[in-house]
């Protein structure tokens, strides 16, 4: 029997370098037909702001790499980058990338808003691997784009040990830094494995649990027009998409 990949969606995935959890997992949690195909950011020496924004010169080249399949959609998953430059940039970014590659374009940051107000969210509570100084841009970020921070909790991990910790640290820290007043928990970063600890922290805490890599998948699969619910990975992905 014939079974060409892609046969229902192709999804190019702009990544850094140094990510390893975002793609075994985008395969592990798609359903069939849908295929990921991905291009690298070269993230360089240092561990802080200036070396992420180093890495998003190599974004343009990224996405014309992965046009060239061509894919369906396109999903910058990056999430610390367009935080720190944002909510004007990440606009910008995606106009950018869309003009130059005639294919629809995505962020992290724009999939976790969008994702905000599918379920309806006003107040958060943030989790992340982040440095302290980047979390302090994620408050800014979400700040600015209308929610209410009630707390963030950071890890302080420079850029190339985000993978590092394990989903049964990340549940302990995530359950311990969130604020119950909240919403939701956001907990941000690609590169952090989070989503084996969703369904779990979103039963203790009762309430939906957001992350950069679930809210991308459930974006980008609503965007090709998938809608199958994929069940396991917290509240978000659960649903049918609308």
């Amino acid at each position: 029997m014939d079974d060409p990949f892609g046969w229902r969606a192709k999804v190019g995935v702009l990544l850094p370098s140094v990510n390893t959890v975002a793609e075994p997992w985008f395969y592990r949690a798609a359903p069939p037909g849908v295929t990921f195909h991905f291009a690298r950011m070269m993230v360089g020496q240092g561990s802080g702001v200036e070396a992420v924004k180093k890495m998003m010169e190599d974004s343009l080249r990224a996405a014309q790499e992965v046009a060239s399949i061509p894919v369906d959609v396109i999903a910058y998953c990056c999430t610390a980058s367009t935080l720190i430059m944002g909510p004007d940039y990440d606009k910008e970014l995606i106009s950018k990338l869309e003009s130059e590659t005639k294919i629809p374009v995505t962020t992290a940051t724009a999939s976790l808003s969008a994702a905000f107000q599918a379920l309806k969210v006003r107040t958060l509570s943030l989790i992340s691997p982040y440095t302290q100084e980047i979390e302090a841009f994620e408050v800014k970020y979400f700040s600015e784009c209308g929610y209410e921070i009630l707390s963030a909790k950071s890890m302080n991990l420079g850029i190339h040990e985000l993978d590092k910790p394990s989903p049964d640290e990340i549940y302990r820290f995530a359950k311990k830094g969130f604020e119950q007043k909240a919403d939701c928990m956001l907990i941000s970063c690609l590169n952090f494995r989070s989503q084996a600890c969703i369904k779990t922290l979103e039963n203790d805490i009762q309430k939906p649990v957001v992350t950069s890599a679930q809210a991308v998948l459930w974006n980008v699969l609503r965007m090709v027009n998938v809608k199958e619910p994929i069940v396991g990975y917290g509240k978000l992905l659960d649903a049918e998409r609308i």
